[in-house]
Formats: structure tokens, sequence, C-alpha cells
């Protein structure tokens, strides 16, 4: 459709929208002015002023890339009784959803009676735009859309080399409180723990070093002490042990520890018993591993572990509510199998339940909604075999399997990075975005660095330059050169 045909129909979507605030005809306005009937082709009349059934609202274009730069123009036309233009005539802005960038809320018509402004947004979802002027508000709609072109980060950035050594793991956490996001690596060889705070723009200064219990290899952040402050759970892999380092707010921590079961992999903090602390679940050992559960029960402090037995080798841990009852359930990957252990309100589980066995070498596990059902499901990275993907189910303890040739084969992360608000995966070699039914797009090649598949591998997400995207830090490890910590920063949309 040419554009005039375009603004026709979004004009008459307008004029079928024109919602009347506040007064019905054979009233006063505000001011005292009559507010009468109009013949049956001009409508009804604010002050002759303003007739609302010839104005208008229209997106120009009414489809947008969710980019958070490229902008949909709103135009605002107010016209009198006669068709005339309504100049100097106050209109507020308003628009329905998420992640909007809004260039003017309010102002006046100008001499041809219209008042424009720009919208753009990081949220792919349809959008209401609501003039309002006088007694009324006109309204009309735009879609902005996910991704169309090619979706890419920035060339990678070294954050740290030389200093890391065999870096395993990191989180990600505002740990000073200027609103910018910090990262803290798990070093194992040299048993520490590093404190990168962010400048806002992607890179990062040195912070203070903590020594851990030996061979840490996992680490997750939470607020442990209900303090406000971000805290950090380390698991220690030779020692057998975890450090809690309780954050004092502006990127310093007191460090402790305490013992667990021997060789833990993997840790994952979360309210499991729905108390409002946060608790602990860990999963540790060889040929017959454990998933320890210790119930947070304040100030930094956990109650005796509870063990659950699951076969194999311990390799990763996730969490997530994958039958829909309202409590929260532990996803286990040896190496051998998957197994679940499905919570119950009060921080117990039933289980281990093994909905997949054959593979070999499972190595990592992630969970998000992937179906877009309110089902959590779980993302499984398979070195040896091809991966799958286990789907939610609403009752009982069968999961669903569907088979992923494309999902990464060491570690898969999850999040939302083309801002479509379905769930897509990540590994260290390519980005799969999700379509939000469960199948997902060719790889999408993330720019080369020193990571792939066959390194010890481990990523953190979050918004490291304040754009409102999703962005990765990715470590590697290699036994012949230094480690490394590379920031991808998520550059959107390439037309």
């Amino acid at each position: 459709m040419d554009a005039a045909g375009t603004s026709t129909t979004l004009i008459a979507t307008s004029v079928a929208l024109v919602t009347v605030l506040g007064f019905a005809c054979g009233s006063s306005s505000d001011d005292g002015a009559p507010v009468r009937d109009a013949g049956p082709d001009r409508g009804i009349i604010v002050d002759d002023r303003v007739d609302p059934l010839h104005s208008s609202v229209v997106f120009e274009p009414s489809s947008v890339v969710a980019d958070g730069v490229a902008s949909a123009k709103i135009i605002v036309t107010l016209r009198r009784g006669d068709l005339s233009p309504a100049p100097g005539v106050h209109v507020d802005l308003s628009v329905s959803g998420n992640g909007n960038r809004l260039s003017s809320a309010a102002g006046e018509t100008d001499k041809a009676g219209t008042f424009s402004a720009t919208l753009a947004s990081t949220m792919a979802e349809t959008k209401t735009v609501s003039a309002t002027f006088a007694q009324y508000a006109l309204k009309s709609t735009a879609t902005f859309d996910p991704c169309r072109g090619k979706f890419s980060f920035l060339a990678p950035s070294v954050a740290m080399s030389d200093a890391l050594h065999a870096p395993r793991a990191l989180a990600a956490a505002d740990f000073n409180g200027d609103r910018k996001t910090d990262l803290a690596v798990v070093s194992k060889n040299i048993d520490e723990v590093r404190i990168l705070l962010g400048n806002g723009d992607g890179t990062f200064i040195e912070g203070n070093t903590y020594i851990t219990r030996g061979g840490p290899v996992a680490i997750v952040t939470a607020d442990f002490t209900s303090d406000g402050n971000p805290d950090l759970v380390v698991v220690n892999e030779v020692s057998g042990s975890v450090n809690l380092l309780t954050g004092k707010g502006d990127g310093t921590f007191a460090n402790e520890y305490f013992n667990v079961s021997a060789y833990p992999a993997a840790v994952v903090a979360t309210d499991l018993n729905h108390d409002g602390r946060i608790d602990l679940a860990i999963h540790s050992g060889t040929s017959r591993s454990t998933v320890s559960v210790l119930l947070g029960v304040g100030y930094g402090k956990f109650s005796p572990p509870t063990e659950y037995i699951v076969y194999g080798l311990a390799m990763s841990l996730a969490s997530g509510d994958f039958n829909k009852d309202g409590a929260t359930d532990l996803a286990a990957a040896t190496h051998d199998s998957v197994a679940v252990l499905y919570g119950r309100s009060e921080g117990k589980f039933d289980g281990p339940y093994y909905p997949i066995t054959d593979g070999e070498d499972f190595r990592f596990v992630a969970t998000a909604d992937f179906e877009g059902d309110g089902d959590t499901d779980i993302a499984i990275a398979v070195e040896y075999d091809t991966s799958n993907l286990l789907k939610g189910e609403r009752s009982g303890t069968t999961l669903s399997s569907s088979r992923q040739p494309n999902f990464p084969r060491s570690f898969v992360t999850t999040g939302d990075f083309d801002g479509d608000g379905k769930a897509d995966v990540l590994g260290p070699e390519h980005l799969l975005i999700g379509n939000g039914k469960g199948a997902f797009s060719e790889p999408i090649p993330l720019p080369h660095g020193n990571y792939h598949d066959n390194y010890e591998t481990a990523a953190a997400t979050a918004d490291f330059n304040g754009d409102g995207k999703l962005d990765v830090a990715i470590t590697s490890d290699r036994d012949t050169s230094p480690g490394q910590l590379s920031i991808l920063l998520n550059s959107g949309c390439v037309p």
C-alpha cells in the first residue's frame, strides 16, 4: 500500500478510537463554553476549536525494529469543525508497554494544527499511543518488531588476560552501588575471586581480590544477608568448601568459609522454601554425586544440608518450576544423565527423576520458558551427542525431550538478547534466537575471540554499557596460555 493509503488507514483507526473524557453533549466545558451537537458530518465540537472526529494521531511508519534506536514518528493533527487547523492546543502523549524512549510527552499544536514526537523502544511489542487534548483522547498503534536483519555483537574487548589463571566462573551485579554492573571472576589455579568494577561503558577497573579455599569452580551472587547488598558464594572443588563473601555495598566484601560435601561443582541460589530468604543448592561428587540443600536462616547463615543422591559425576545445576505447581525444582546434569528433583513448598524435594539418560557427557543445564506457555524448560549441553531441550509440563514428573542439533556442547546460558520478549540460547561460539514456541534460529556466530567449545568456558549476562541490551562476559581457560575475560557488547540489529 502507498504512503497515502497507509495514512488513511491509520487515521480511520484513530477516528474510531476517539474517547470522550468527562462530559457529554449538552453540558458545559470546564471554562463554561458550551459543548453542542454538530451536524451529522461534523461530529462533536469543543469550543469551536477542535473536532475530534476530523482529528487524528498516526505512527509513521507503523512497524519499527525494537532496537532502541530506530523510531516511529507520532503525528497528532487537530482540526476544527470546518476542517481548518486548530493551533495552540495542548496535547499530552502516553505510550503503553515497556522500554519506551519518547522524545516529548507534551506540547502544543503549531500553525498547521500538528504536534509531533518520536518513539523508540527496546521491547518488541505492539504499542498504543494516546494523544489527550481538551476532554478527548485519540489512539493509534504501531508494532515494534524483533530484529529483522542480522543480529550481532561487537567484536570482543579483553577486560583482563594475564592476571587471570584458569578463570572458571563469573557473576555479575552492582557490587558498589553506583548503578553500573560489576563482575566477580573465579580463578581456579590460584584460589581467588577478583572483583572488576564496571565503568558503565563495557570497560572495567580492577577492584579487590579475595582468597578462597582450594580449587574454586563456581560462583553465584544474591543477597544472603538481607541487607540490600549483593553477596557472593564460591564453591571450592578441591577443598570441599564454600566461601561466603558478604558485600558491604562499596565493592568490598567480608570473607568466611564453611565445609560442604566433597568435590562440589555447581551452585544455585534461590528461595527454595518461600520464606523470603535465599537458600543454596550445591551439586557435588564423582560417581555418586549429591545435591545438597542448605536453607537460609538469615544473616548469611544456613541450616545443615539435606542431601539427595543423583548418581554420576557432578557437572551443572539449575532451578525452575518445571511442573507449574508453584514450588522450585532443580535440574542436575551429571556425566551420564540429567536428574530432576521436584520441590515441595517447605524446601524438600521428591525424586530424583531421570527424564533423559541417552547421551554421553552431559555438560551443562540452563532454564527458561522457551515455549511461552509459563512452564520452565531445560536446555542441555551434551558434549559427544546431540543436545536437548526438556519441555516443562503442567503436572506430573514427565518431561518431553526434543533434539537440538545446534545447541552448544560445553555450556549454555539463556536470555532475551534480541529484545523480543522470548528466551534465546547462547554458547561459546554462537547465539540461537528463540521464537517462543520451542524452536530456534540458525546459529548466529559470535565475534571471534579466545574461546570456543573445546575450552573450559563460562559466561555471565548483564547490561554492561547501559544501553538496555543484554551483553555477555565470557571467560576462557586454556592450559597453554593465560586465561581471558572477554566482553561482547550487544549491538542489536544490523540492517
